[in-house]
């Protein structure tokens, strides 16, 4: 006869039936899991090793994913060990190049092949869709990485051996397959940590505006290119602020615009890695480090001095081939590149301590107001052989453009030398407060001038253009909240040329070539032949009202030599050629001929740019280096 059983003991009985099931279930997972975590105990970390071997094999097959993910346990598990970081860098690297890849791939490739594939009007626009979202918003995040991870692995002595993969092209016209390397040291880093910084910064730019363009402007553009000169290219481009108002404004999305906040913090990063190398080369010239012959960079001594003087050559380790169109393929192998007479030790001296004033005044370490000359960046170019290609005419405070211009109280720096009235100049200046006093004897009355201390309180400096010349700012502060502009704010004016059919917009640009053009030489309308003045034809319509934007001459004209008339020296009309009174001129030493700036006090002391002063100096350098700008557009544009 069956019995019913006892409900609790039954119940406790079934029980104890699973716990020993669950248990023997879990001891059999963590035998089988031993080998790769342990169940027992605290888990045993993985060989750092074995990890970076792994990550070196995934960057060697352009596997940058498994890469990452190698070097990124590598450094969990090694904290102290560099070559992860070097590795992840190089990952990055890798990462960054396949997004440029996908980019292009989708520009010159489905886009083109099929552009109404792209709804405009439900993905956010034709620049959201082809620019921003294949490249910009994914370079935002592997740029970011990559400069993290090169700053880290730069920062004590580190060798990593990896074979890199870089290949890259433009369209179908351009194709480049290199390795790279063998070895990767801290300098290495060093270089990855500028080029990632300042092309982070550049993208963060971007981001930070409105960059669309509505899908038929585009397409006028296209059509309407004058691919003759840079001065014609230029002015072709006004169709697009003129049909798209709010093109190179602030980006409506806060986020994206928070974006613009971050450049002074990323810019000042890629100084410091120019910093670092340059104070790599300082050393270089008392004792060089120990080289394998492996790194991607390294210097071969010549004389075998063991120091690096002229004549010694800086080696790039690289191989592989570049094919441009259907020619030949270039075979490429190790590039060597000669130390020039002039990296001496002032030299490169300058050049560092210039990096390191840029770098410091990027972070806010130093007084507001202080500027960085044009003239320092001599020290950078002599490295590389070059002759002193600035003089003193140009100095930029580049936090007034981030914040806005400085506010400061201006006091007189040299009394008794600044106030006088320039010779030969019609302009009497009263730099000094006039007092009258009384002979307490004779009652007779005198008129003095007292020297003040403090003379006037402005944004941008004194009123009187006088009283500019010998002052200095003290207690000097950026606006707060910050007042940037954006760049729509600062560049060229574009406006409706009357003399175009139908009155296109154009931009604000004209130019000039050598008077000493052969004879039947084509000249557009906005360039003339030697010096001259630009946009005389009065007031015009632009997208802030009827403006004047005229230019006087400024005795300045392209080489006499280029006969063929294949520099142009451009003219723009700046909206605000100071840039957020960023920019600052001193037109001393460009000064002759019968000129604007001959006389005038203004010119001849340090000032915020105008577009006549600036212009002059754009002109100075355009005619000194412009067969060089001639050969880069060429190239770019074909």
């Amino acid at each position: 006869m069956w019995h019913s059983p006892n409900t609790a003991a039954y119940a406790n009985a079934v029980l104890q039936t699973r716990i020993v099931a669950m248990r023997t279930a879990v001891l059999i997972y963590c035998l089988f899991a031993a080998g790769l975590a342990g169940c027992f105990g605290d888990p045993q970390p993985a060989d750092p090793t074995d990890l970076i071997d792994q990550g070196v094999v995934a960057l060697e097959a352009d596997q940058y994913a498994l890469a990452i993910s190698s070097f990124t346990s590598a450094v969990t598990v090694a904290p102290q060990d560099c070559r992860p970081q070097v590795g992840l860098a190089l990952a990055h690297l890798l990462e960054t190049v396949a997004q440029y890849r996908s980019f292009n791939s989708l520009l010159f490739g489905s886009l083109a092949a099929d552009p109404d594939s792209l709804d405009v009007q439900a993905d956010g626009g034709l620049i959201e869709k082809s620019l921003v979202q294949p490249l910009l918003l994914p370079w935002q995040a592997s740029l970011t990485s990559l400069a993290a991870a090169a700053t880290a692995g730069g920062d004590e002595p580190c060798r990593l051996t990896a074979r890199l993969p870089f290949k890259v092209g433009i369209s179908d016209f351009i194709s480049v397959n290199l390795r790279l390397g063998p070895d990767w040291t801290e300098r290495e880093m060093q270089v990855l940590r500028f080029l990632s910084s300042f092309v982070l910064s550049v993208n963060q730019l971007l981001l930070s505006h409105d960059l669309e363009i509505p899908p038929l402007t585009a397409l006028k553009v296209t059509n309407r290119l004058d691919r003759s000169d840079l001065v014609s290219f230029l002015r072709v481009l006004g169709v697009v602020p003129a049909e798209a108002p709010r093109f190179l404004e602030w980006h409506q999305d806060p986020e994206r615009k928070d974006y613009f906040a971050r450049i002074t913090t990323t810019a000042g990063n890629a100084f410091l890695a120019l910093e670092a190398l340059g104070r790599q080369g300082l050393g270089f010239l008392e004792q060089l480090p120990e080289s394998t012959g492996t790194e991607l960079f390294y210097l071969l001594d010549v004389d075998g001095d063991g120091t690096m003087n002229p004549g010694d050559r800086l080696v790039m380790n690289m191989e592989g081939k570049i094919q441009i169109g259907r020619d030949v393929p270039i075979l490429v192998g190790p590039a060597e590149f000669r130390i020039h007479g002039t990296v001496q030790p002032e030299v490169l001296g300058d050049a560092t301590g210039f990096l390191n004033l840029a770098a410091r005044v990027f972070a806010g370490e130093l007084t507001p107001g202080t500027q960085l000359r044009l003239e320092s960046l001599n020290g950078i170019f002599m490295t590389f052989g070059q002759d002193r290609p600035f003089e003193d005419v140009l100095r930029l405070d580049p936090l007034a453009y981030f914040r806005g211009p400085l506010q400061a109280t201006w006091q007189r720096r040299d009394l008794n030398d600044n106030c006088k009235t320039p010779v030969g100049s019609d302009v009497e200046c009263e730099c000094l407060d006039k007092r009258t006093i009384e002979d307490p004897e004779t009652g007779e009355q005198t008129q003095i001038s007292v020297q003040p201390d403090v003379l006037s309180i402005s944004d941008t400096g004194p009123v009187d253009v006088c009283l500019r010349e010998g002052l200095e700012p003290l207690d000097g502060r950026y606006p707060q909240p910050p007042k940037p502009k954006p760049l729509r704010d600062v560049l060229p004016y574009w406006y409706i040329d009357p003399f175009l059919n139908e009155g296109q917009p154009v931009l604000g640009v004209e130019g000039e070539k050598s008077p000493n053009v052969l004879p039947n030489t084509y000249l557009p309308p906005f360039v003339s032949l030697g010096d001259f003045d630009h946009f005389l034809f009065g007031e015009v319509r632009t997208d802030v009202g009827t403006i004047d934007i005229h230019i006087p001459n400024d005795c300045i004209s392209a080489p006499s030599e280029d006969k063929f008339g294949l520099i142009t020296v451009p003219y723009t009309a700046f909206r605000d050629p100071a840039f957020n009174n960023s920019t600052f001129v001193n037109l001393s030493v460009l000064t002759g001929g019968d000129c604007n700036d001959s006389q005038s006090i203004e010119y001849r002391s340090w000032n915020p740019a105008d577009v006549y002063a600036m212009n002059k100096v754009v002109a100075h350098y355009a005619s000194r280096y412009g067969r060089l700008i001639y050969d880069v557009f060429s190239f770019l544009i074909q």
